[in-house]
């Protein structure tokens, strides 16, 4: 019985894109009928179990040649060839990407008011995606020199974010974020292509992370210090400042109690007012 990539990959327990691969490659016997791969259930099983598929052992018998020797004695004697495997040739690979999840936003809000390069969600985003791709690059077999590509791209991440957060200047803090963001793309793709040539190890989740946490927190980032260099955002955030230092004057002088709490709950409110002015 013929099963479909989804019912193969549940059988042996292991990913669609693994099973796809596998198929494409001719690891485990399969037909392809328009754009749908099929297993048969029996060669899925005996793979799962460790054994070689019953369609590779299958073979059609020879007819005996015509200049074969009619002595069987003879024909005993006679060196028999090896028989040689039949060539299988590996199918066109057929790959689909989709974007679709990139349009999710992020829910993290960026604090433009950030002091290092640690405060800010998408330094924190990367380093765990930097993380992971290095610990799959340690722990087993994989091309060193794609993973390294993507490993760099992503400390590329790190680099623009630490001199974009220096930059004094608005249009310079965006020109170094922008290209950040650039440098996501460039290690989202190095993760895409990965798996296009091999199935294993599968950095399906790592790329999600890329298009559902790290562009989406870029985005923002982005948006916020632009919201920030226009009129308004410069004329709020200089009544930010101002507020905040009367009222750091005001809480010195009131001190811890009641009127000191009182003091912090108006300028939080004073606070979240303005930014929801931007």
């Amino acid at each position: 019985m013929d099963i479909s990539i989804k019912e193969a990959a549940d059988l042996l327990e292991k990913s669609q894109r693994t099973v796809r691969h596998m198929a494409q490659t001719g690891r485990i016997p399969a037909r392809r009928i328009g754009s749908r791969w099929l297993i048969k259930q029996a060669d899925a099983e005996a793979i799962k179990v460790g054994k070689p598929p019953p369609s590779t052992l299958e073979s059609d018998p020879e007819p005996p040649s015509e200049s074969a020797d009619p002595n069987p004695a003879v024909a005993a004697e006679a060196p028999q060839p090896r028989p040689q495997p039949r060539p299988v040739a590996a199918p066109r690979a057929s790959f689909t990407v989709s974007f679709d999840s990139s349009l999710h936003h992020s829910r993290r809000k960026p604090n433009h008011t950030a002091e290092t390069v640690r405060d800010l969600d998408s330094f924190t985003i990367t380093a765990g995606i930097l993380a992971e791709v290095a610990f799959l690059r340690h722990q087993g077999p994989c091309d060193v020199l794609l993973i390294g590509e993507i490993e760099r791209a992503l400390r590329g991440i790190l680099e623009v974010l630490a001199d974009g957060l220096q930059q004094s200047h608005p249009g310079a803090k965006i020109e170094r974020f922008r290209l950040a963001q650039t440098r996501a793309c460039g290690a989202l793709t190095g993760l895409l292509h990965y798996n296009m040539v091999y199935a294993e190890p599968d950095l399906d989740p790592i790329s999600d992370r890329i298009e559902k946490d790290l562009l989406p927190a870029l985005r923002e980032l982005i948006d916020a210090i632009e919201k920030r260099a226009r009129w308004r955002g410069r004329a709020i955030t200089a009544a930010e400042q101002a507020i905040n230092r009367m009222f750091s004057q005001v809480r010195t002088m009131a001190g811890d109690g009641r009127l000191g709490d009182g003091l912090s709950t108006i300028h939080k409110s004073l606070n979240r007012a303005l930014e929801a002015a931007l």
